[in-house]
C-alpha cells in the first residue's frame, strides 16, 4: 500500500507541474492578448471581440487551476484562529485534521454541484458557441469540476501528512516556498 501511496504521489506531482505551466501560459497570454486589445483600440480604433471573451475565459481557468494549486500547497484562505490558543501539539493535530476533513467534504459537495452544472449547460438543445465555431461553451466550464475534483484528491494527501508529520505550523509553510 505504502509502495502505491508513493507511485500515486509521483502521478500527482506531474499534475502539478503541469498546472504550474499553464498558470505561466494563461498569465503569459492573458497580458499579450489585453495589451495588444489596448493597443489595437487606441491606435489602429478596432478591437477583436473574441479576445474579450477569451480573457473571460481564461481568467476562470487562472482563478479555478489558482485555487487547486493553493489548495496542494496548502497556501488557501484558512483561519488558524483556534490553532493559536491551543498549547497541545496532538490537539492542534486534531484540530487541523477535522479541518482537513470539513473541507474535502465541502470539495465534494461542490464538485457535485459543478458536475450538474456541467451536464445542466450540455442539456441545451442549441448550446451557443462564441468562442471556437462548433465547440459548445460548456467545455470551457469544464475546468470548474476540475478544480473541485483536485480538491477532492489533495485533502485526503494533507490528511495522511498531517497524521505522519503532525500540524503544519507557519515555520513549517514558509520553508516550503
Amino acid at each position: 500500500m505504502k509502495k502505491f501511496y508513493q507511485i500515486f504521489l509521483a502521478f500527482h506531482g506531474t499534475f502539478v507541474t503541469i498546472e504550474k505551466v499553464f498558470i505561466c501560459v494563461l498569465i503569459f497570454t492573458m497580458i499579450f492578448f489585453s495589451f495588444g486589445q489596448v493597443i489595437s483600440r487606441n491606435l489602429f480604433g478596432i478591437g477583436f471581440p473574441w479576445i474579450d471573451i477569451l480573457l473571460r475565459i481564461e481568467i476562470l481557468w487562472l482563478t479555478c487551476i489558482g485555487a487547486a494549486l493553493a489548495t496542494q500547497f496548502n497556501e488557501h484562505i484558512k483561519i488558524d484562529f483556534i490553532n493559536s490558543f491551543l498549547k497541545s501539539e496532538k490537539l492542534k493535530q486534531s484540530v487541523e485534521i477535522a479541518s482537513y476533513v470539513f473541507a474535502f467534504a465541502i470539495s465534494i459537495l461542490l464538485f457535485v454541484a459543478a458536475k450538474d452544472f456541467i451536464d445542466s449547460m450540455r442539456g441545451f438543445d442549441n448550446p451557443p458557441c462564441t468562442l471556437v465555431s462548433g465547440i459548445p461553451d460548456w467545455n470551457f466550464d469544464l475546468v470548474i469540476p476540475y478544480c473541485f475534483l483536485t480538491m477532492v484528491v489533495r485533502y485526503p494527501i494533507h490528511i495522511i501528512s498531517c497524521i505522519e508529520k503532525g500540524p503544519t505550523s507557519i515555520d513549517d509553510e514558509l520553508s516550503m516556498t
